[in-house]
């Protein structure tokens, strides 16, 4: 096996400082911190200065849409030491125009998500899904009616029968096919800009285990029907036993009929 691969926003230096959410007046009292750095997110996008993502304080925010509490960070940056809070802030468009007028300057996670550092990179991954998840979960799904921020942005609470909501995340995976001459089959979405590929990737469906969904995958859009034979391995001294999904995220090569499939499961 090869050396381990770089995941570039497989990284975080952030301690979640969990127990913190627990105080229901959290939020307010790191507003008031002088210590406290906001990332502001604005329609999904961030600001860039260099490779390294730009904080605020309280001053330059305006009625946020939502704020989140992210932990303290663990690595320090040459602004903020270990330790310091960190917010998350989703920004209004007017909000956004004063922190940065030209749109263009605010980036995607997939163009600029490469080369941040371990705290920057942790935290907009983080950022970023959060926010998704409460972009999607503002009606609770039992009976419709609002659900609120709870717990420093991390549940969400049915203002008529208080039930809890949690974030979910859904296991998927991630197929690289290789053929014999080491090229890689990549595709491409009608929809896309120009010039933009992809390995292939899909979502794992309920009762369905990490081999099969690879295996349908493969089918569903590249019309190739292979048997992924990874069910048991053996160790070194010749007891067998399944592979964990960390072993499996490794890009390890599975030998097929005629060609290797190197994959990597994300989850």
């Amino acid at each position: 096996m090869g050396q381990p691969l770089h995941l570039p926003l497989a990284q975080s230096a952030i301690d979640r400082d969990y127990l913190l959410r627990e105080q229901s007046e959290i939020i307010s009292q790191l507003l008031e911190d002088a210590s406290t750095r906001i990332l502001p997110l604005h329609r999904g996008k961030v600001l860039l200065n260099g490779q390294a993502l730009p904080l605020v304080t309280r001053a330059d925010l305006t009625e946020p849409e939502l704020l989140v509490y992210l932990g303290k960070s663990t690595e320090a940056s040459e602004s903020e030491p270990v330790g310091t809070p960190l917010l998350m802030a989703v920004v209004s468009d007017a909000n956004a125009k004063v922190l940065e007028p030209d749109e263009s300057n605010w980036h995607v996670l997939r163009r600029s998500g490469f080369g941040l550092s371990a705290r920057d990179a942790g935290m907009y991954v983080q950022a970023l899904s959060i926010a998704n998840w409460h972009a999607s979960n503002k009606f609770c799904p039992a009976c419709g009616a609002q659900t609120e921020v709870a717990k420093a942005g991390w549940t969400r609470k049915c203002v008529q029968d208080g039930k809890e909501l949690y974030p979910r995340t859904d296991p998927a995976v991630i197929v690289s096919m290789i053929d014999d001459h080491g090229r890689i089959l990549l595709g491409s979405q009608g929809v896309w800009e120009e010039n933009r590929w992809s390995v292939l990737a899909g979502y794992v469906e309920p009762g369905e285990s990490l081999n099969a969904s690879v295996e349908r995958e493969m089918f569903e859009e590249a019309e190739r029907r292979e048997k992924l034979n990874a069910g048991f391995k053996q160790d070194e001294n010749g007891k067998w036993y399944r592979p964990t999904l960390q072993e499996l995220t490794r890009n390890e090569r599975i030998e097929l009929a005629e060609k290797e499939i190197a994959y990597m499961v994300m989850g």
